[in-house]
């Protein structure tokens, strides 16, 4: 089986990467680490982007993707 993603999803994973690789700093990793608490700005900023609703639907102010891209997201995040 011949699996790639579309340009769509490759979209998304970028921007989750690149969101990533800007939001997610050493620091910001120590602090949710002290506080055991984790950084609601930084949730904002996702939610802003959409990468928080990616699998809700459209009528529902969602993104309306699938669970493909909801991982690709997740995998993303959890990369960085």
């Amino acid at each position: 089986m011949h699996f790639e993603l579309n340009e769509e999803q490759q979209e998304i994973k970028k921007a989750v990467k690149e969101f990533c690789e800007r939001e997610f700093t050493p620091e910001l990793a120590i602090e949710f680490d002290e506080k055991e608490k984790y950084p609601m700005e930084l949730y904002k900023k996702a939610a802003k982007l959409g990468f928080t609703s990616l699998r809700i639907p459209e009528e529902y102010d969602g993104q309306g993707y699938g669970l493909l891209e909801d991982c690709l997201s997740v995998e993303e995040m959890c990369r960085t």
